[in-house]
């Protein structure tokens, strides 16, 4: 549901890590935030729970979306 909700709203979830000016990795404080934007903030717990099972405090591009995460990494590496 927040991944097509933020296509929905950005037209791809990468556009909209990008066009929120999302970092490397982001905290919960800031998931709870964007979930808000894109009417999801009463589902950002249970979001964040399936989105970092390791308790690690943060997520990245790769855990919204690892096939466009890795579509970019081979894109960046064919550029180098």
């Amino acid at each position: 549901v927040f991944r097509q909700q933020l296509s929905k709203k950005f037209s791809s979830v990468t556009s909209a890590w990008r066009r929120l000016g999302l970092g490397h990795l982001v905290s919960f404080q800031h998931f709870r935030e964007l979930c808000q934007s894109v009417k999801c903030g009463e589902l950002a717990s249970a979001h964040w729970c399936e989105l970092d099972p390791g308790a690690g405090g943060c997520i990245s591009l790769f855990d919204l979306d690892p096939e466009a995460a890795s579509l970019l990494a081979r894109a960046r590496q064919q550029l180098l």
